[in-house]
């Protein structure tokens, strides 16, 4: 967790697959979410899934680049609070393991600010907030999402 910045870990983490996988909290304070996993072994970071693009829209480096770059980034304006803030969309305690696909299954929350005119007033759907966002567990690459509520403005 980024010590600079008011992220926090509120959920247990979920340990598979030789993982151990952990998303931050903290949207209400205006950070970025994010789900990381950990080799069960060596504590070494495997991979890092951002669940909502960076403000610049540009890659990370990280096993979300893809996902953002083709799909999300179109989701969300240039402007508004998002910009400085972070956007949110911090995992809420719900991942889940999948054996059978090999995936973890992200619920990812609101956005932040929670009020989609100050988040982002280009009113796209701002991918990947309020969605169940599935990751291929070995490499964190994106499978799949379903968004149950576009443009989220409720906290």
């Amino acid at each position: 967790v980024d010590q600079s910045k008011p992220y926090t870990i509120t959920g247990a983490p979920r340990v598979a697959n030789g993982k151990v996988v952990i998303g931050n909290g903290g949207a209400e304070l205006g950070v970025r979410g994010y789900v990381t996993a950990y080799d069960a072994e060596t504590g070494d970071k495997v991979w890092r899934f951002y669940t909502v693009p960076n403000p610049k829209k540009e890659p990370d480096g990280d096993a979300s680049d893809d996902a953002l770059h083709d799909i999300a980034n179109a989701t969300w304006g240039d402007e508004g609070a998002w910009v400085t803030d972070g956007g949110g969309g911090t995992p809420w305690d719900s991942i889940v393991y999948d054996d059978v696909n090999n995936d973890f299954l992200i619920g990812v929350g609101n956005g932040s600010p929670w009020n989609r005119t100050f988040r982002d007033p280009s009113g796209g759907d701002n991918l990947f907030l309020s969605s169940i966002v599935a990751v291929d567990a070995d490499t964190g690459k994106y499978k799949w999402h379903f968004q149950t509520t576009p443009g989220d403005n409720w906290d």
